[in-house]
């Protein structure tokens, strides 16, 4: 699913509804001479791809465990003669809405309790486009359905040492020396910021390996030749810090305090635990994956300006909320960055995504943290400065008490 496609109110047979006053506008679908000519429409394909893309976002109706056992119950009905239009809606959700990636994980793992064979299909597919991905160097398919991946293990739909083999085998770029130091990075921050959706369960049951993907890490960082940017000390009284040593730290943070579950996205598996116990799990073959080769590494160029987020620190943490911890600030940072790149063609659905995350806390701070570190990224900044300050104007109106004044905070 295209981000322009995100379409979360359809009429009937899944049209835009018009406003009032356009019912004598000319309407090819209804003019006899084109009936012949359009597709039909299967309502139920309809109803179905908007049950799964629209699955969390209203938050008031009922609670979001009841709404993801009602959908698997819905889809496990219809699985098959509808089967190719539900994986393709899932995946194509799992690629374009990354704050809800846990909810479809959970939503698959509900399927697989019922369906063990389509449980299998969906890590085979995981897999296959996991490897278009890598080989192609899609940057954000293979950081999506890497997170998702992690939520299938979860919802039990994948072993542990499956899971374990596959950042084994990502991590294994970092030996490659002629690589590209953004090479690197890349693959050193997709497993860094994918652990801490995985820690709390992988630290019960493989607590030895998860101890030595953490060694793995912090080794990757501080062999990393850090760069750090001194100009930004003009907004703060200390050395600015390494966007790995935030990243490390947060992680030993996690470590220390027994792998809790993070805060500012929802863990749905959390709710259906003892469910996911009598699941089928898959191996997931992570042999089969092939790392991304580089005919020419010394003269290789970089992957560009979306294989890492940045961040300005405009904010010292006594300015955060304390119950905020250092991985969540991260994750926090991560996931806006990723919403504003997704939804830059509709700031209306960025401010709503971006809103959604605030459920519990006052994040303004970090929201307007991101932005400025987009807006004034180097060389250039990913979209036109009118697109940030669209987004710093709408969020301004839904947060009109506390949104601004924040602004005028930054870097002060």
């Amino acid at each position: 699913m295209d981000r322009r496609d995100y379409k979360p109110f359809r009429g009937r047979r899944g049209h835009p509804r018009h406003s009032r006053g356009s019912s004598n506008r000319y309407n090819a679908s209804r003019d006899p001479r084109n009936q012949e000519k359009l597709p039909k429409v299967d309502d139920l394909e309809v109803r179905l791809n908007d049950l799964i893309i629209m699955i969390g976002d209203d938050k008031a109706i009922n609670s979001l465990d009841s709404n993801i056992d009602f959908l698997s119950r819905a889809l496990i009905t219809d699985i098959k003669t509808h089967k190719n239009t539900i994986l393709d809606t899932i995946f194509k959700c799992v690629l374009a809405l990354p704050t809800k990636t846990g909810i479809y994980g959970s939503l698959v793992g509900l399927l697989n309790l019922s369906n063990k064979e389509l449980g299998k299909e969906v890590v085979d597919r995981v897999r296959e486009e996991l490897q278009v991905a890598l080989k192609r160097l899609e940057l954000y398919n293979i950081k999506f359905l890497l997170r998702f991946l992690g939520e299938l293990y979860n919802a039990c739909v994948i072993d542990a040492q499956s899971l374990i083999d596959v950042y084994t085998l990502l991590l294994k770029i970092l030996e490659v020396k002629e690589y590209p130091q953004s090479y690197h990075d890349f693959f050193l921050f997709l497993i860094a910021s994918s652990l801490p959706f995985v820690g709390p369960k992988l630290s019960k049951a493989n607590s030895a390996q998860l101890e030595n993907l953490l060694t793995q890490i912090s080794t990757g960082v501080k062999d990393r030749d850090k760069k750090v940017n001194k100009t930004i000390m003009i907004f703060q009284s200390e050395d600015p810090l390494d966007y790995f040593d935030w990243i490390l730290q947060g992680l030993v943070q996690q470590k220390e305090s027994g792998w809790p579950n993070i805060s500012i996205l929802q863990c749905p598996y959390k709710f259906f635990e003892t469910k996911f116990e009598q699941s089928f799990e898959h191996t997931f073959p992570a042999s089969d994956l092939t790392l991304p080769h580089i005919e020419d590494p010394k003269n290789a160029p970089g992957l560009g300006e979306q294989s890492l987020p940045v961040r300005l620190p405009l904010f010292p943490n006594s300015r955060l909320p304390d119950s905020l911890s250092l991985i969540d600030q991260v994750l926090l940072h991560d996931v806006a960055t990723d919403l504003l790149y997704f939804f830059n063609p509709n700031r209306a659905l960025a401010v709503k995504f971006l809103l959604s995350l605030s459920h519990k806390e006052n994040l303004e701070p970090l929201f307007v943290e991101t932005i400025f570190s987009q807006l004034f990224r180097l060389p250039k900044a990913p979209f036109r400065t009118l697109y940030y300050s669209a987004i710093l104007i709408e969020m301004s109106k839904s947060r009109s008490d506390t949104f601004s004044s924040t602004i005028g905070r930054a870097g002060c």
